[in-house]
C-alpha cells in the first residue's frame, strides 16, 4: 500500500548532516512536492481551484516549503535560517549556513518551517538530524 507524505530525498528521516565547526554549508533544495496540495481540488470542486490554499482564508499551501534548524547558532536572516523564505513547487533555492569555529559539538535537527505547512511536512517525516563534531 502506498502512503503519500513529504520527505527529504525520499527518505524518512531525512539525511543526517555531519559537519565540523568552522565550515560553510550551501544547501540547495529542489521542491519536487507537486504543483498543488493533494486533495484540494476534491475539497473545493475544480482542478483550477487546486492552486488555492487548502484553508481558503489562510496561506496554507502544503507543498510550498523551506528549512529551519534547531540548535545551530545561525542568523535568522535570508539566506540563512529564515523561516520566512518560501520555496514553491518546482523551484529551487539555496540556504547558506556559516557554522562558527567555536560552535559546540552536539546533535541537532532540521525540518520545514513554513507557517501553516509545518505539521503536514515535519509530521509527515520531512526532518533530519545534524551532528556537529566536537571542536578540535
Amino acid at each position: 500500500e502506498k502512503v503519500f507524505t513529504r520527505a527529504y530525498n525520499g527518505q524518512i528521516p531525512g539525511p543526517t548532516w555531519r559537519i565540523q565547526p568552522g565550515c560553510n554549508i550551501n544547501l540547495t533544495i529542489h521542491n519536487k512536492l507537486g504543483s498543488f496540495s493533494p486533495g484540494v481540488a476534491d475539497l473545493i470542486g475544480t482542478p483550477s481551484a487546486a492552486q488555492e490554499p487548502i484553508i481558503p482564508w489562510s496561506k496554507a499551501f502544503l507543498n510550498h516549503t523551506n528549512i529551519h534548524t534547531h540548535g545551530l547558532h545561525q542568523s535568522p536572516i535570508e539566506p540563512a535560517d529564515s523561516i520566512f523564505m518560501r520555496l514553491a513547487p518546482g523551484d529551487s533555492m539555496t540556504w547558506t549556513y556559516h557554522i562558527p569555529a567555536n560552535h559546540m559539538g552536539g546533535t541537532f535537527w532540521y525540518h520545514p518551517h513554513l507557517h501553516h505547512s509545518t505539521a503536514a511536512q515535519a509530521g509527515g517525516g520531512a526532518a533530519g538530524m545534524i551532528i556537529v563534531e566536537d571542536p578540535k
